[in-house]
Formats: C-alpha cells, structure tokens, sequence
C-alpha cells in the first residue's frame, strides 16, 4: 500500500512533469527552434545569387537576395511563434494536470460518497470507472512492473516453481528457445528437489528474483548437467540466453514507452530543409541499402565513436570508412545516421543529414565519359550548396583512374574524376565519408598523398564469432516477423560454428548472415499457407554442405566410429607400423572425443622415418576415415616453398578450397626455417592470415608434416625382430633436435611426433600381394580378367623391387613395368580375354 501512496503523490507528479519536459524538448526539435533562430535573417533554401558585375545585375542580384530573406524571415517567425504558443499552453497545462492527478483519488472517493448519499447510479458508475483507470496507469507505470513475478512473493515451493515456469511467456520462451520441451521443465524441477537441494537454497542461488533468473538458476545447477548435456548445451549458452531475453525485453518495454527522450527524439525538425540548398536530383538517387544484416546493430561501437568524432571537425571532416564488403560498414552508417538524426552524436553535426550515393548508379546515368563526368560534378555540387549534407560516396575507385594525375577523363582504362572530387572534398560546407575496401585503400588512396591527406581513416574489422553470434541473435526478431518461422539458440550456435573455418573470403558477419538466411529462404519456400516451422541445426547444416560440397552431417554421424577402428582402417593400407599406427589412432580418438582444443586443428603429427615405409598411406587412411573417402588429402611439396610470399598464396587457396582435410606437409625438413615457423601459429592458434589480414581457419583440418630426418639413426636402432627399443620416440626427437633440422617450440607444437621402421623384406612381399590385389581389382572392373598371385611372382616383385633405403617405393616401379606390361600385351593380341586368370612366368622377364 505504501508503494502505491509513493506513486500517487511523488512519483506519478514527477513522471508527469518529466513527460511534459520530454514532449518540450520534442517540440524544440520538430519547430527546429535553435535552427531557426540561427537562419532567422538567412536566404530561404539558401537561395542567393551572386553578383558578376554591371550596374543591372546588381540591382537584380539585391532584389533577389532581399526577396529571399525576407520569405525566409516571415516562414520562420511564423513558425517560431507557433512554437513558443504551444510551450506556453503546455507550460500551463503541467501544474493543472498534476494537481488533478494528486487529487484523483480523492475526487473518485467524493464522488463514490456523494453517489451513494443521493443514490445517484451515475455518479457511483464514473466513479467505479475512475478507480479501474487510476488503477490501470498505476499497473501500468509503476516502478518495476515489466520485471515479471517475483519469486520470493509467489512461489514457496518447487511446485509452485513448476506453475510459474510453464504459465509466464518469458519461461516458455527461454526454454523453447534452448529446444527444451515442456516435459523436461518438469524433470529440471524434479531432479533439482530430489538432488536433496532445499527450496530456500535454491532461491538464495538465483542472482535476479525474476523470471529468467529463476531460469538461469534452474539450469546452471551443477545437479542437472546431463539434461543440459542430452540438448548440447554448455554454461555459456544459458548466460547468452539470460542476455538474449533481457535484451527483447528491454525492447520491447522501450517500444512502448512512447514518452521516452528517445522516442521523441526521432521527430524530424520542419526547418531542416527550409535552412539547407534544395537537392532535388540527390533526393532522387540517396538511399541507405536496407537488410538484416545493417538493420541491427552490435559490435561496431568504436567504430561508430570515431566516424562521428572525424564527422564533427571543424575542418578537413573527411572520413575513408575501409572494410571488406560483409564487416558492417553499411551498419555503421546507418547507426550514425540514426545517432545524427535524433541529435545523440555531437553537438557539431546536429541538424545534419547522411545521404547516400553509389557512384555507379550516377555513372548508369550517361553515355559518354563527358556526360558522366558533368552528372558526378552536378551531383557534388548540389551536395555541397546544400550546406547540411554529410555525404556516403560507395564505390569511388571506380572513378579515380587509377590514382594517376591525369586531367579528368579516362586514365588507364578507368574514368578518373579526381579534379573533381578533390575540391568538393576541401569544401567547408559537406562532410564526406567514402566507403572502400581493404585493396582499394592500400592499392590507392594510401599510395595518392593528393588524397591521403584529406582523410581520417576508420578501418571496419570483421566482427568475432562471438559478436556475430549476438548479431544473429538481434536479427531474429526481423527474420521471425516475417511469419511461420521460429529460430531456436541452438540454429544461431550451429551457423557459428559450421561457418568458423569455411568461405574465408567472406568476413563475419555476412558469412553467417548468408548462411542463415539461405536456409531461412529454403524453408519459406517449402511451407504451405499457415504452416509453422522450427529452423533446426540440421537445415544450416545441410545449407553449408551444399556450398562446399561436402556432407558435413555425414562427419558428425560417422567419424567418431570410423575412428573407433581407425588402426584396422590405417593397416588395411599400411604394412607394418603397429606402433606408429596405435599412436595417431589414440591421438585421433582423444580430438573426436572432444578432448580436444576447438580453436586448433584436429591434429597435428610429425612423421620421421625413412622413405617407403607408409607415412602418405597412413595420412590417406586418416582421410578415409575422418572425412570419408582418401580424395579428402591435400599435399604441399615443402622444398618448393623456401620464401613465405610463395607459401602463402598457395597454402589459403588449399585451405579456401578444402576447409575439411588432412593437409600433407611432404619432406617438410626441406622448407627454410622461416617458412617452418610460419606453422607454429598454424599449429598453435589453429589459423594462418594472408597478405591482406584475412583468416583462413585450420581448426577442421589434419595437418601432418612428413619427414626423412633421422633415418639412419633409425636403421641403425632397429631391433633384431623389426622394432624399436623402448623410448625410443623420445630419443629420436632429442636427435633430430640436435642436428637443428626443426626448432624446439615448433616440435613441440605437434600433437605427436610418430616414428615409423624400416620394412623388411617380409614386409616387402605383403606391400607386393596388397598391389597385385589392387591390380587385379582394377582388371575385373575394366576388362574382367585377373592376374594370378603365385610365390614365383611375388618372390620376383621382392628381389627388384625392394631397396632398403626407399621401402616399398619401387615395388610400384616393378609392377608397372613386369605384370602391368605383360597383361596389356597379352589383351591387345587377344590371348587373354574376359573370364580368364593370366600365370605370369616371372623368367620371361630376363
């Protein structure tokens, strides 16, 4: 009762007033007031004309002037004394509408008691009504009334925990959005009461005693781990709730408050035009591109700060905002638009307005290099007889030629209008701000000191994974009232995810942008009228397969149990190896696992041993079974690369093309150290930046670098029966170490050094029955004739085509050019047709 007294008498007047002084100051704006009294003896549309000489001109150029000002000064007074009549009725309606606000209820109490004394029906009937209004506002302007129930008022026991969690909208809506379903409220509930927890501790663990506090309590409990676990949901993801629904609703509570400072400070001031050139060809052609991805704003505030801080110069406010196309340069326009519009950004650009020009749509408008060259310089100047105009130039480079100081025309094969646009930028009537990428800034303006000095410059970085993550979350709105379409948390997650390590050309946040709507669009087009559709996980998933090429659900599904029988897998390609095999195969189980860093690659192994042994047949047998198919390894020839220049081309477009890969780093001894220690960051940070300062992420790739470093001091410490002595992995290292082939930090980086042996001539003889194996597998499928296996064939592959120094190498060589060439000799004179098994007779190869 008491809070009600509070607001009756104290904080119900003092809203009123506040009320009243909000809507004053909207009035001062929407008359333009401080405007008009700057302008009061100004030119109308600052319509002037010159004097160039002769007494009638003179004459003429006066009368004009004088018309002019004199209209400008009867429009303004007109309007100023509209202007101040209305503040005078408002400021004597404030004292007589607080007063009779204080005096409401006692009003509605005497006209109750008066109405019951003269039994007077109407006088009770408008008094019942008065109490049922004076108790609406009071409902409605409260202090605190949007937070929702409070906990410890209405709820005593987890019971009644259950009843709020499923009647108040918020709950619903916090846990639909984690894809929770109804039932599994009731089980949170349920295994938080039987985890032995008190209903008075648990309210001494919620931080907020309102709604979504009482979610976040419920589902950060270290008891209900497993049911955050059985949704794929983590700690982070419900704090990233609790900030998403405080945000819709601090949103929607300030849409409705349409009283508020901000709200009334969007009205537009008459006089703006009336104090500004007319533009009548720039109104034509100025518009801010619209779409989700510039509608909302999030993560570019600094950015933001400083093109209105080198806006509101007094001189040289020239800005060059520089970006790849997809970081939110256009997001950051329209948010300063929208901070100068409603007078929030500086005092200096007050009653400034942002107009938006892409030069290319001037540039449609003529024929010839002269007419193009007048509609740009019309254009300009407009802008800059307007007075008030901050202008956004998009796609300049087309027009600077080049850069070069050629008279304006054509230079190069490019239009160059620099004679042009060099003095509209000197110009101290228009504010400019051009918008460029990276390239053209570095490629041009930066290498032009003419230009470069006219500029602040305001570089627009690619938003974090984490930044466009709340940018999503803030877009939902947008795609969600479209209709028929709800986007759970998880979705948002997923396109995260999905898009860290692909389409590295495309910055965030475009590249999630794209990504969700284009599953958004694939879903809207499948729906029947009155259809409603939960986006999932799934359908993103499926929308990046298809722009890869690339089943990335098929990943998620079976890697884990290809994995499982990863050494069957390796040694079905690869000849002994036990050793070397189990210990990528542990490594690889611990990253699927998750054990694993998600910010670095998959993993990461040097193979030392001698050539032949199986290092390439173990790096394609991880590609089998991680991504499915051995098509998925992709190889450097590392003694080519001795300057990092020459590196990194390649290595980006690699990782551009095949985001999903085992990246082979063949005889990575023979790179330069400083192309070695490139990979450290690789190795470490899980992604490597081009020339530009672009990211190609590695976090979805293998990365095995091969080596022959310390083969002999392998043969020399190979076992009678074929093995290594144990420790020996440890020993190879400190050698390979102390012949300063690889650095210390870039070892170490590796998920596992992995040594393979030499082969013996037994093993020779298995790697010679696998290829005639696979030989005669490709016979049947071409030609459906074979080969037969004989110990007379294989001993004879093993005496020419084994060499201890290059393992099983040559045994390819000698197939070739023994079995290979006498089966196609035999099928092209016909003496071995379809059905039939060929003895080969190794003595009739000499």
């Amino acid at each position: 009762m008491g809070g009600y007294f509070v607001w009756q008498f104290w904080s119900g007047p003092k809203f009123l007033i506040q009320l009243f002084w909000n809507v004053e100051r909207m009035l001062l704006k929407a008359f333009s007031v401080s405007l008009m009294l700057q302008t009061l003896f100004s030119h109308w549309h600052r319509d002037a004309v010159q004097y160039r000489g002769g007494f009638g001109d003179i004459g003429l150029a006066f009368a004009w002037n004088a018309i002019s000002r004199i209209i400008g000064l009867l429009v303004r007074t007109i309007v100023l004394l509209l202007w101040l009549i209305t503040s005078i009725l408002i400021a004597i309606a404030i004292p007589l509408i607080c007063l009779f606000f204080i005096a409401w209820p006692v009003l509605t109490l005497v006209a109750l008691f008066l109405g019951f004394r003269d039994g007077s029906w109407p006088h009770i009937l408008a008094a019942c009504a008065s109490m049922l209004i004076l108790a609406w506002v009071y409902e409605r302007t409260r202090p605190g009334h949007t937070a929702g129930p409070n906990i410890a008022k209405e709820a005593h026991s987890f019971a009644d925990l259950i009843r709020i969690l499923k009647k108040h909208p918020q709950a619903q809506e916090f846990f639909g959005r984690l894809m929770i379903p109804a039932e599994d409220v009731n089980t949170i509930v349920a295994e938080l009461e039987g985890s032995g927890m008190s209903w008075d501790t648990f309210q001494q663990s919620i931080q907020n005693k309102n709604i979504l506090g009482v979610c976040v309590a419920a589902c950060s409990n270290p008891a209900l781990k497993h049911i955050l676990q059985k949704y794929q949901l983590r700690d982070e993801d419900i704090a990233f709730m609790l900030w998403w629904l405080q945000e819709r609703a601090d949103e929607e509570a300030q849409a409705k408050r349409w009283w508020s400072r901000e709200h009334l400070a969007n009205v537009s001031g008459v006089g703006l035009s009336w104090a500004a050139g007319y533009t009548p060809f720039i109104d034509a052609w100025s518009h801010i591109p619209r779409g989700d991805l510039w509608d909302v704003s999030y993560g570019h505030e600094e950015e933001v700060r400083r093109l209105i801080n080198s806006l509101a110069r007094r001189s040289q406010s020239n800005v060059l905002l520089v970006g790849q196309a997809g970081t939110g340069r256009l997001g950051v326009i329209r948010r300063a638009a929208q901070e100068i519009s409603t007078s929030s950004a500086h005092i200096a650009l007050n009653n400034q307005r942002i107009v938006y020009i892409h030069i290319g749509e001037l540039l449609g408008l003529g024929s010839s290099v002269p007419e193009q060259l007048h509609i740009i310089a019309k254009a300009l100047l407009e802008m800059e007889r307007a007075g008030n105009i901050i202008a956004v130039l998009d796609g300049v480079s087309s027009v600077l030629g080049g850069m070069g100081a050629l008279p304006a025309g054509r230079q190069g094969g490019m239009l160059n209008a620099t004679d042009i646009l060099v003095p509209f930028l000197t110009s101290q009537t228009v504010r400019t701000v051009i918008i460029m990428s990276d390239e053209e800034y570095d490629e041009g303006i930066a290498q032009n000191e003419e230009l470069a000095h006219l500029f602040d410059v305001v570089r627009v970085r690619p938003l974090s994974e984490d930044a466009t993550l709340h940018l999503l979350a803030l877009a939902v709105r947008l795609w969600e009232s479209e209709g028929n379409i709800s986007i759970p948390y998880q979705t948002l997650r997923e396109t995260i995810e999905r898009t860290s390590a692909i389409l590295p050309n495309i910055p965030y946040p475009e590249r999630a942008f794209d990504v969700l709507e284009e599953a958004l669009a694939s879903v809207r087009g499948e729906l029947r009228r009155g259809d409603t559709h939960l986006l999932l996980p799934e359908e993103v998933t499926a929308v990046i397969s298809r722009k890869l090429g690339f089943d990335m659900s098929a990943l998620t599904d079976n890697a884990g149990k290809n994995l499982l029988g990863l050494e069957d897998v390796i040694h079905e390609r690869v000849v002994n190896q036990s050793e070397a095999v189990r210990a990528v195969a542990h490594a690889m189980i611990r990253a699927r696992a998750g054990v694993r860093n998600t910010k670095k690659p998959i993993g990461t192994f040097l193979f030392l041993g001698p050539t032949g042994v199986g290092k390439t047949e173990t790096a394609k047998a991880l590609a089998y079974a991680h991504f499915g198919s051995s098509e998925y390894l992709v190889r450097l020839d590392m003694q080519q690369f001795q300057e990092i220049d020459t590196l990194l081309p390649r290595l980006t477009s690699l990782i551009e093309v095949h985001p999903f890969a085992v990246l082979l780093l063949d005889e990575f001894e023979k790179a330069s150290r400083q192309v070695q220690q490139l990979f450290l960051t690789v190795f470490d940070e899980g992604y490597v930046k081009d020339t530009h300062g672009r990211s190609y992420a590695c976090t979805h790739m293998i990365i095995i670098a091969t080596s022959n470093a310390g083969s002999e001091f392998i043969r020399s410490n190979v076992l009678a029966d074929g093995t290594l002595p144990q420790g020996f992995n440890q020993k190879l290292t400190e050698h390979v170490l102390s012949q300063d082939i690889f650095t210390p930090e870039l070892v170490n980086r590796f998920d596992g050094v992995i040594t393979f042996t030499p082969l013996s001539p037994n093993h020779i003889r298995e790697v010679a029955r696998r290829m005639l194996a696979a030989l005669n597998m490709r016979l049947d499928e071409q030609h459906g004739v074979g080969v037969q296996v004989t110990d007379e064939l294989i001993d004879y592959l093993v005496s020419v085509g084994f060499d201890p120094e290059f393992g099983a190498r040559p045994m390819a060589r000698a197939i070739q050019d023994t079995v290979e060439y006498a089966v196609s000799e035999a099928i092209l004179k016909g003496s071995l047709v379809a059905g039939q098994s060929m003895i080969i007779d190794p003595r009739q190869f000499g």
